[in-house]
């Protein structure tokens, strides 16, 4: 059993009643003044206890056996009498002033052993664990376990289990409405590209108080050439800007898929805005998405390891990777509202640059950095708007549909041109249907809690949206938010990959590592880190148990066997004398 560590309030389901406070004498400059002996008392109501006192941060004086019959020598003691057992314990050199260094006491028995820090035992309120059976008192209090147990049971508390089992069943929006509600950005982007737009709306620390779309290479930034490749991201705005009250709330497609629904209500005017990813030109399927290289996502992740071999196909990739047939295109649309009875002004500006050059032509509703560079694409009620700011004044009941269309990277006017005719509702329902197709080729879980089970989708789809790779096969790189692969952090997405009937997925990153694995057995695919190696085997393992799959185990069996070389190596290694007891 281990050591318990006893604090107060209850630490483990122990209860500490605190009865009084024992005035702290101060002298000096806020040092404890402690008599040169302080003693305790232990008393156990039944078994018959033996052990060790040991003192941390002071010294032990003596053990003296107050209750029962035993024997003490040195600072073991043993009782070897039934019923009631009572020792005193006295200290020298204690510490019990505030912060690091207190005086610690661990009573190492056979089967309860405790600790506690000297300074937590009070007469009012003495230790009571009530699991073993045990009390710690001043020396002073002649109390008996029994006599401590009736005056605590007397009050009438309750352990933290006990209060939660008497409380009404909690539920996530119960809970939602007393914890922190934390703004966080919004990434949309396709499964495998490596091209990913982080979104942040109404959000108090967004680029001059307005809405920031970033467009990302995994983690890093994009830059264009003539903006001293400094990092590109658009601001937008709707409404009158941000205010101080919390005027937006969004949600994804049906609670679960990558398309990000926001409302916000400025006055009578209500802003309900759409975004998601979706192709330029081609229809969005799962046949139409090629995805990344995965050792080019790998490469634009952070903290990455790549071989000097690695590096060179890395090269050979690059060119495909930055400068596509196809670009990935942000789609959004603002449905505004005049909710009120009187006439009101909506206020709207599309995708712009602060501080940076860029033109936006009217005729068009095309903004770029120059004539063959063309970031967005803007319309209202169908036609390119008029001016990258308007104030529109919308009788009761009237409509308005402000869009752009923001291409990754920038592309030619030609292109733009054949972006403008694109329709953001036929686009909508690919990409509905896009992500749908995935979630049905999944597990079906169904659970009471429908947030609970909303966010188990969501997940799911999540992590395959930063899962990289090319389609329909090859290698993929499950990244872990803003950083590649990790042995240890990726094994939970894998396995989950399993658990939701996606094996040929977990497969395919579960053959990330072995294809990057080096030529010594070891995994390490993040920085410095070392404990990847046997992180992975686990995966595999979980793979095997998931799926029975003895064609594929047999295929990387000298990866495998390289791995777990490497381990016993390493373990030999460490074998020596002096990491006794310290990991040998």
């Amino acid at each position: 059993m281990k050591n318990k560590l006893v604090l107060p309030l209850g630490l483990m389901g122990c209860i500490l009643t605190l009865l009084s406070l024992i005035p702290i004498g101060l002298k000096g400059q806020g040092k404890q003044v402690s008599p040169s002996v302080q003693k305790i008392s232990i008393e156990w109501s039944k078994d018959k206890p033996s052990g060790t006192i040991t003192v941390l941060n002071g010294s032990l004086r003596n053990i003296e056996i107050i209750k029962g019959k035993g024997k003490v020598r040195n600072n073991r003691f043993e009782i070897t009498s039934s019923g009631t057992a009572r020792i005193t314990i006295g200290i020298n050199n204690v510490h019990n002033a505030p912060g690091p260094g207190a005086t610690l006491i661990s009573v190492q028995t056979t089967h309860a052993p405790f600790s506690f820090l000297l300074r937590d035992v009070s007469l009012k309120y003495p230790i009571y664990i009530p699991d073993y059976s045990v009390v710690v008192l001043k020396d002073s209090d002649q109390r008996s376990f029994s006599e401590v147990q009736s005056a605590i049971q007397s009050l009438k508390l309750q352990t933290k289990l006990q209060k939660i089992e008497s409380e009404p069943e909690e539920s996530f929006a119960s809970a939602a409405k007393r914890t922190q509600n934390q703004t966080l950005s919004a990434w949309l982007g396709l499964s495998r590209d490596f091209r990913i737009f982080e979104l942040n709306e109404s959000m108090p620390n967004a680029p001059l108080q307005a809405n920031a779309i970033t467009p990302r290479f995994v983690t890093s930034p994009l830059t264009v050439p003539g903006n001293k490749n400094g990092a590109i991201y658009y601001n937008y705005s709707i409404g009158r800007g941000v205010g101080v009250e919390i005027n937006t709330s969004r949600r994804l497609e049906e609670g679960v898929m990558p398309i990000l629904h926001s409302t916000q209500m400025d006055d009578d005017v209500e802003y309900k805005s759409s975004s998601f990813v979706s192709l330029e030109h081609s229809p969005l399927t799962a046949q139409t998405v090629k995805g990344t290289n995965y050792l080019v996502a790998d490469k634009y992740s952070i903290g990455h390891v790549l071989s000097p071999q690695q590096e060179e196909i890395v090269k050979s990739k690059l060119q495909k990777s930055f400068d596509p047939e196809e670009e990935t295109v942000l789609y959004f649309q603002s449905v505004i509202t005049n909710t009120g009875r009187v006439p009101r002004y909506a206020w709207f500006k599309t995708a712009n640059l602060w501080q940076k050059p860029y033109t936006f032509d009217p005729k068009t509703g095309i903004s770029a950095f120059n004539s063959d560079s063309v970031f967005c694409v803007s319309k209202l009620n169908g036609n390119p708007l008029p001016n990258e700011e308007v104030a529109l004044l919308l009788q009761p009941g009237e409509k308005a549909v402000f869009e752009f269309y923001l291409p990754h990277s920038p592309v030619s006017n030609e292109r733009a041109l054949m972006l403008m005719a694109q329709s953001f509702d036929q686009r909508f329902l690919e990409c509905k249907a896009y992500w749908q197709t995935k979630l049905q080729q999944g597990a079906q879980i169904r659970v009471p809690e429908k947030r609970i089970e909303e966010m188990i989708q969501a997940g799911l789809l999540h992590m395959d949206l930063i899962t990289y790779g090319n389609e329909p096969d090859g290698d993929l790189a499950p990244n872990v938010g803003y950083y590649g692969p990790i042995g240890t952090e990726s094994a939970p997405i894998i396995q989950f990959y399993n658990s939701m009937g996606w094996s040929e997925i977990a497969k395919r990153s579960l053959n990330y590592f072995m294809d990057k694995q080096h030529e010594d057995g070891s995994i390490q695919n993040y920085q410095s880190y070392t404990g990847e190696t046997g992180a992975v085997l686990w995966s595999l393992g979980e793979y095997f148990r998931y799926t029975r799959d003895k064609e594929w185990i047999k295929k990387i069996e000298p990866e495998i066997l390289k791995a777990c070389d490497y381990l016993m190596k390493w373990r030999a290694s460490n074998k020596i004398d002096s990491l006794r007891g310290r990991g040998y």
